[in-house]
């Protein structure tokens, strides 16, 4: 069953980690029974495209469905939430908004964390603490040697590892780590579960699933 986490600082609210036992949260595939079994308000999930756009939730449930990969609200009653199955589902928690990012490799590399982060400044609100999900491990995340370096030129070296073979490996909650670290995100809690080595809990493109697992956020009442 879904893992339920309080926000570590920032505005209160909750995370909540799915686990394949709660089912395919592809948009094509969840409902909203599914969803409110987990968090229960109205959810705004997106088509998650590996890009950077980031969309702002003004009341609860809008922009459902539409096109990007990271979602601020700063409504209580609106959950917000990303389908992954190796990629990093990351939480932003504000001083008065939330945010969640769809992160993987790409996302990361093109922006998309400074996509979340821009929004927060926009809205005057300044994110005190993050949470990145389960996603892949360094342990089975092999690499090719030339995106490697390039990740390693811009993110440092706690990016680079190797898999449980040997081979160049990158480190997907190191990169996040950066990237929060240098924009003044105070407390990161990585769950550092991979999703490829735990079939039992969790879906992983990687190892050929279909289903994708959720992470969600929303403030509490």
């Amino acid at each position: 069953m879904a893992a339920y986490v309080a926000a570590p600082v920032g505005i209160d609210s909750t995370i909540a980690i799915g686990h394949r036992i709660d089912g395919d949260f592809r948009p094509e595939v969840t409902d909203s029974l599914g969803r409110r079994r987990i968090l229960d308000a109205d959810w705004t999930m997106l088509t998650e495209d590996h890009g950077t756009e980031t969309l702002v939730v003004d009341h609860p449930g809008q922009h459902d469905g539409c096109a990007g990969d990271a979602l601020y609200t700063s409504v209580r009653d609106a959950v917000i939430g990303v389908w992954v199955g190796d990629c990093a589902p990351i939480a932003l928690i504000g001083e008065r908004g939330i945010g969640i990012a769809h992160a993987g490799w790409r996302g990361l590399r093109d922006g998309v964390l400074e996509s979340l982060l821009r929004v927060f400044a926009e809205r005057d609100d300044r994110p005190l603490s993050g949470v990145i999900g389960p996603h892949i491990g360094t342990c089975c995340n092999e690499f090719g040697p030339a995106d490697l370096e390039s990740m390693t030129d811009r993110f440092g070296p706690p990016v680079r590892g190797v898999d449980a073979a040997g081979r160049p490996a990158l480190d997907i909650g190191a990169v996040a780590r950066a990237i929060l670290g240098r924009h003044g995100v105070g407390r990161v809690v990585e769950v550092a579960s991979c999703t490829k080595c735990h079939p039992e809990f969790f879906f992983s493109h990687r190892r050929g699933d279909q289903g994708r697992q959720v992470m969600a956020i929303v403030i509490d009442e």
